[in-house]
């Protein structure tokens, strides 16, 4: 269910996080030689995902597919201890499904990654 955002392009605002990433790479920091007003946690981990992935919208959306299939799994098990198995199916799948409904624009933001680090404390 969440597939369908391999095919979505990079919007401006992931456009920039992965610019910022690169910079830190080639060992620029930010807010000194690139800027964005947000805090500087995303584009440290778009440079990780440039690193270990690569340079291409395909593996910044596979990277983006990961971590969206992580929050589905502890959203899923969440789901499944509170509720029983079949609220935490019914939970996961409508969680990729108003993921991927989100689009190119709003999916790969910080918000979708940040959900990683709460579902996994929450667990």
């Amino acid at each position: 269910m969440l597939a369908p955002t391999l095919a979505y392009r990079m919007g401006v605002d992931q456009g920039v996080f992965a610019y910022m990433g690169d910079a830190l790479l080639r060992g620029d920091w930010p807010y000194v030689r690139t800027w964005e007003s947000d805090f500087p946690g995303l584009m440290f981990l778009q440079a990780i995902q440039i690193f270990v992935l690569g340079k291409s919208v395909v593996m910044f959306r596979a990277f983006d597919l990961a971590f969206q299939l992580a929050n589905a799994y502890f959203i899923f098990r969440i789901a499944d201890r509170l509720s029983g198995r079949t609220a935490a199916l019914i939970a996961a799948v409508l969680f990729c499904l108003i993921y991927q409904g989100y689009g190119p624009w709003n999916t790969a933001q910080r918000e979708g990654f940040g959900l990683l680090f709460v579902l996994a404390g929450f667990w």
